[in-house]
């Protein structure tokens, strides 16, 4: 991946006041064709993480994070997009958000036949079934997943948090 930063503005950051609120901006393009921004505020050096921050991504292509997917779930992406929008906060490192996915043209294939039963049992259905449910009329699929944990705890991991957030959205798919 290739990010190249068009904007960075931090504010101020006093480390004789750890819990002071340092503003954050960044505007910047993933591979020459991904917009990125990200807006807010946060305090850095605090002993406990507060933030409260806004994320937009504009059409992530999806096949180059094949390998992240394929070893996470087995799945390697053959096309797809994504937008993304965010909202985070942490207050004393408890985290809260929501991820607001909009995919287009997905298609993902198994690894093989063993990893296309272990994510069929995982979720309770075939991953193309699950991917047909939540997909809208037009074919994009419109997920909003809620954040939360314990930043502080040192079990937190960002990618086990919103694993577990989308298993469950796809449950949710499947049981309505």
């Amino acid at each position: 991946f290739k990010l190249q930063v068009k904007a960075l503005d931090l504010g101020t950051l006093d480390t004789t006041k750890p819990e002071g609120r340092t503003d954050v901006y960044l505007r910047a393009t993933l591979n020459e064709f991904t917009p990125i921004e990200i807006q807010g505020w946060a305090t850095p050096i605090a002993a406990k993480p507060d933030f409260a921050l806004a994320i937009r991504v504009q059409e992530l292509q999806l096949p180059p994070l094949s390998p992240y997917t394929l070893r996470a779930a087995g799945l390697n992406i053959e096309s797809g997009s994504l937008k993304l929008d965010a909202d985070a906060s942490a207050n004393a490192g408890a985290l809260s958000g929501v991820l607001r996915l909009n995919v287009g043209d997905l298609a993902v294939q198994s690894a093989s036949a063993e990893e296309a039963a272990r994510v069929e049992q995982t979720i309770g259905l075939p991953v193309g079934a699950a991917i047909g449910l939540i997909q809208g009329d037009d074919g994009r699929i419109r997920l909003d997943i809620p954040l939360s944990g314990d930043l502080t705890s040192p079990s937190f991991d960002f990618g086990d948090a919103i694993g577990q957030a989308v298993t469950n959205v796809l449950k949710g798919a499947v049981l309505a």
